[in-house]
């Protein structure tokens, strides 16, 4: 015996539950939107302040940069102060420190505006991946060593036939 008809289930006597669930959803809607909006608007603050990073690092390479070369003046008519016997050595080993001391600024600029550029780069979704080598997780090759033979890259000689020479 079997009942054969239409079978329809309709929420007539929900009693608000459906009213409710969907207000309960729309909050959750509003949240999510309110939560995506903050996160863009944090990277793009993000990026702004690496962008006047950078823009305020440029600026102190280059006046490093006019320090370096006025140091490497003021070391040069120094040498030449002492070759000609105007001065004692002491003035050339002060405009050498001098020297020095606005190298090692400079390299230090530099080191800071790679970090920038890299945070930038990260800022803006890109990342960074250390390459494997040698099965190593981040193993990089010694920049001193001798670069390794490049592998054979010539193409495969094939006479007519199809053999090799």
């Amino acid at each position: 015996n079997s009942c054969v008809g239409p079978a329809i289930s309709l929420p007539l006597f929900a009693g608000g539950r459906l009213a409710g669930n969907l207000e309960a959803r729309t909050g959750e809607y509003d949240e999510a939107v309110e939560s995506y909006n903050q996160t863009i608007l944090d990277a793009f603050a993000a990026i702004a302040s690496q962008a006047e990073r950078l823009k305020s690092l440029e600026a102190r390479a280059e006046e490093s940069a006019e320090a370096m070369h006025l140091c490497a003046r003021s070391y040069d008519i120094a040498k030449r102060g002492y070759q000609a016997g105007l001065t004692n050595y002491l003035n050339v080993l002060a405009a050498e420190k001098n020297l020095l001391d606005a190298e090692e600024l400079d390299a230090s600029i530099a080191a800071e505006r790679l970090d920038a550029h890299a945070q930038l780069m990260q800022e803006l979704g890109g990342g960074y991946e250390a390459r494997r080598e040698n099965g190593g997780a981040g193993h990089f090759p010694d920049p001193f060593s001798p670069p390794s033979p490049p592998e054979n890259t010539l193409p495969e000689v094939r006479g007519l036939s199809g053999r090799q020479p």
